[in-house]
């Protein structure tokens, strides 16, 4: 009994001061996983390196809005991006798009994310409507599609 609690305790320390990203339930269950898997194991199976190989990211490029788009507020427009290369286990990826502007000094985006135009729906569609809401007239505006990473159109006008 005393190995099995030295050997879980070890195994604890280990990847609570080597691994510091995990959560606690993580560490609980490596400690309780049996006797017959060693130290080693038990750290590999819950490694960083195992959780980044499962993850899937897929930044879709966005082809509406561009350069040339022109919206007018309070109207229907669509927001598209390209589905040709979605990743296998990434069919069922939910999104989110948000409206920002680009200073063009520094290039920082201004993303109202507390306002998103559209959520919860499936990226695999390839586009969403939404409706232009009521900002002030520039043209720098972007598009930020959420899912699983954020990627930004090309900078376009609203009117």
């Amino acid at each position: 009994m005393f190995n099995y609690l030295a050997l879980a305790f070890s195994c604890t320390f280990i990847m609570a001061v080597f691994l510091p990203s995990w959560t606690e339930s993580s560490l609980a269950l490596a400690a309780s996983l049996p006797q017959q898997l060693s130290v080693e194991r038990r750290i590999n199976m819950f490694s960083n390196e195992n959780a980044l190989e499962r993850r899937i990211v897929w930044d879709p490029e966005i082809t509406l809005p561009n350069r040339q788009t022109l919206w007018t507020r309070n109207t229907t427009v669509t927001v598209s991006w390209k589905t040709d290369n979605i990743p296998e286990g990434a069919h069922n990826q939910k999104g989110k798009v948000v409206l920002g502007w680009r200073n063009q000094k520094g290039g920082s985006e201004h993303l109202n994310i507390e306002h998103p135009l559209a959520t919860g729906f499936y990226l695999r569609d390839g586009y969403i409507k939404i409706t232009v809401p009521q900002v002030s007239p520039r043209d720098d505006y972007i598009i930020v599609l959420f899912g699983d990473s954020g990627n930004a159109s090309p900078n376009f006008s609203i009117i």
